[in-house]
Parts: C-alpha cells; structure tokens; sequence
C-alpha cells in the first residue's frame, strides 16, 4: 500500500501546471531563470532556444512550438504560440549572431606557440590531411 502511495505521489509532483504567464515582466523573468540553468549546464548557444522551449514545456500543460512564425508576439497575449515566439525572440536580442548554427561547424581550437588559437575547417566528406607548417605559408602546393 506504501509503494503505491509513493506512485501516486509520484505522478501528482510530475503534474505541469497550467500556463500562467500573465504579463511580459513575468515572461522576462522567466526566461531570465532558464537561461541562468542554460549557462549553468553548459548548454550551447545555437540550442538554447530549442532547449528554453524544452524547459518551459516541462513546467506548463501547454503545446509550444520550436519554430514559431518569424512574426512580432502580440501584445498582451500570452498563449503558447505567442510564447514560443516571444522566445525565439528574447533569444534573438540576447545572442544574435551567436545563434548561427553554422558559425559553429569545422571550428577547431589548435595550441599554437604556447596560445590557443580558434580556426574554421572546412567542410568536406571523405580524407583530408591538414598540414600547418609556418614556413610554407604562401607558397603553392
């Protein structure tokens, strides 16, 4: 009887609560707290939108979408479409350019000389072989 006790228990803290975001203050806070936990579990930027909307679909019995309509929110109306683009949004004037998924494939980090030195590689499919060699630098090959 006390396992099931502890089931129903369980299921009853797993409950969303219903969306009750009523204000834009609230949604900045909101949104302010998930990407505290985003920073905190070291997700990368390009995913954090994706991730916020995760997150916030986890707390509230509602359907958000993860790509909204590229459109301004409405104002004063904070149902779960008018928050998933409300998100994108808030992600878009936090990051900017840091969003771009692309800027973020073939980057390498290389130790140069004692520093760290970030590099694009490109991208290609099959063997390439990448040769660093300063004094050749210029010249054809």
């Amino acid at each position: 009887m006390k396992l099931k006790e502890e089931m129903m228990n369980e299921k009853t803290d797993k409950q969303k609560l219903p969306l009750s975001i009523k204000s834009e203050q609230e949604f900045l806070s909101l949104m302010e707290e998930i990407d505290r936990e985003m920073v905190l579990e070291n997700i990368p930027i390009p995913a954090r939108p994706f991730k916020a909307v995760s997150k916030i679909r986890l707390r509230y019995d509602a359907t958000f979408l993860l790509l909204p309509p590229n459109r301004p929110p409405k104002s004063s109306c904070f149902d779960a479409l008018e928050i998933s683009i409300r998100i994108h949004d808030w992600m878009k004037q936090r990051y900017g350019k840091k969003l771009n998924f692309y800027d973020y494939l073939g980057r390498v980090v290389i130790p140069l000389r004692g520093a760290l030195y970030s590099i694009n590689c490109p991208i290609v499919c099959g063997t390439v072989q990448f040769v660093c060699e300063p004094h050749t630098f210029g010249q054809k090959r």
